[in-house]
């Protein structure tokens, strides 16, 4: 009976757990790596499906920011690089850069993988707001 119990608790974390394909921008701080973007995740079918997810971060990454473009434009009228500051501040960061920002993906909340997409420019955050030539 306890040999029952224990194989239905372990099916049922099995597929509980949630497959998942997370995106995010991120830059490099001295003491740390700070997600500055979280992008939209999607669902995935196994763990394994690492090239599909690097292929929807770059995809998220470009429609997004134009493929690194902090100046772009959002809906709400801000630009990509107000938001990241913005992020950032919620944080508790309300200074950083300059400092390029780093596109990374990862599967079923294992290591953050580099999908080798950089920003355009630099982000520099002065009390919260973006410092950028637009």
């Amino acid at each position: 009976m306890n040999t029952f119990l224990v194989l239905s608790c372990l099916v049922a974390l099995t597929y509980g757990a949630q497959n998942e394909c997370q995106c995010g921008a991120f830059v490099s701080l001295p003491d740390s790596e700070q997600e500055v973007l979280a992008f939209p995740s999607i669902g995935v079918d196994s763990c394994s499906e690492i090239l599909a997810c690097s292929v929807h971060s770059k995809y998220e990454w470009e429609a997004l920011t134009s493929d690194g473009d902090l100046c772009r434009h959002t809906p709400d009228g801000s630009t990509v690089g107000q938001v990241m500051c913005e992020n950032l501040e919620k944080k508790g960061i309300e200074n950083i850069g300059p400092h390029p920002v780093f596109l990374y993906y990862r599967v079923c909340e294992g290591p953050w993988g580099f999908d080798y997409q950089s920003s355009k420019q630099d982000l520099v955050c002065k009390n919260g707001n973006v410092v950028l030539d637009c």
